[in-house]
């Protein structure tokens, strides 16, 4: 993914509302389950690490993007921004 096509993912999730909240503990099936769902229908998606959590952001949006086949666009504080291409092509990226 090109830096343009980053900065205009970015853009577009300025307006979006968080998709998931991540709290202590492990990540689960059930948790990747619904992530892997919202990534489906939206492509792009907004998840917050809760203060509590046990692992760094950073590592948690490697283990997200690396489980779910997605690209992490912006770390931004507590907020997650993962982008997963799908054929329904929801999101259109700057050629």
């Amino acid at each position: 993914m090109t830096g343009k096509e980053k900065r205009h993912l970015r853009a577009l999730s300025n307006s979006l509302p968080l998709s998931a909240t991540l709290g202590k503990g492990e990540m689960d099936k059930g948790i990747l389950k619904a992530v892997d769902e919202a990534l489906t229908a939206h492509e792009l998606i907004k998840i917050r690490l809760l203060n509590n959590h046990d692992i760094s952001i950073e590592e948690e949006a490697k283990a997200l993007s690396l489980s779910l086949g997605a690209e992490v666009v912006q770390i931004l504080g507590h907020v997650i921004t993962l982008y997963r291409y799908s054929e329904k092509k929801k999101v259109h990226l700057l050629s």
